[in-house]
């Protein structure tokens, strides 16, 4: 027993000279790796939301080469029947690494509708990525409540006031635009230019007569 552990150790010892000899040899050979072309759109998806009819509204998406190997050949363009939406962009047919560009879409709706329509953007042969895009036309409804008021008999040196509500009950905003009032009648409320969508605001007018004839 004891003659099998001794040259057990002796061939261990050995093995471990073998082995430190032959690390002095060792020589590391670095790996550069595959090339990996790719790059990225973002964001992935536009939704435009309401947009009132005849009007535009843009969005930016960037393009961006995230690969390790410059990209070339762009294809940029938009699905046929997208008439809704209109796409530029100052990407140019090659791409560094690391380099953006930028593709602007604009949304115009023509209809009181849905639109939809799909942003392709391809390089160098890669999978095109997929851009959903989406948007309603939509119109702004305007009610006025109630429709007429009259002031009645009002006295010289005193005044009279009558309040109108006006509501958007459409989807996007509307503008509010009002006529010439006569010399003896202000307006008032908290009204401004722009009356958005789902809501309300008060138009309050006063009547101050300066005699027995005015309005």
């Amino acid at each position: 027993m004891l003659k099998k552990s001794l040259l057990t150790t002796a061939f261990s010892l050995l093995l471990a000279g073998q082995v430190a000899m032959a690390s002095q040899f060792y020589v590391v050979i670095p790996f550069a790796g595959k090339t990996q072309p790719h790059f990225l759109a973002s964001p992935n998806a536009i939704s435009f939301g309401y947009q009132a009819l005849g009007s535009t509204v843009a969005q930016d998406i960037v393009v961006t080469n995230t690969g390790n190997v410059g990209l070339n050949g762009s294809a940029i363009a938009l699905d046929a029947g997208g008439l809704d939406f209109v796409a530029t962009n100052n990407c140019g047919l090659a791409l560094r690494v690391g380099e953006s560009c930028v593709v602007n879409v604009a949304f115009k709706p023509l209809a009181q509708a849905s639109s939809m329509a799909t942003l392709r953007v391809g390089y160098n042969g890669l999978a095109s990525q997929l851009v959903p895009l989406s948007g309603l036309g939509a119109v702004d409804v305007l009610d006025v409540t109630p429709t007429a008021q009259a002031f009645g008999g009002v006295q010289v040196g005193s005044y009279g006031q009558k309040s109108f509500i006006l509501r958007n009950t459409g989807q996007v905003r509307t503008s509010l635009t009002f006529g010439a009032l006569p010399p003896t009648v202000a307006r008032g409320g908290d009204c401004s230019a722009v009356l958005l969508a789902n809501s309300s605001c008060t138009v309050v007018l006063t009547y101050t007569p300066v005699d027995a004839s005015a309005l």
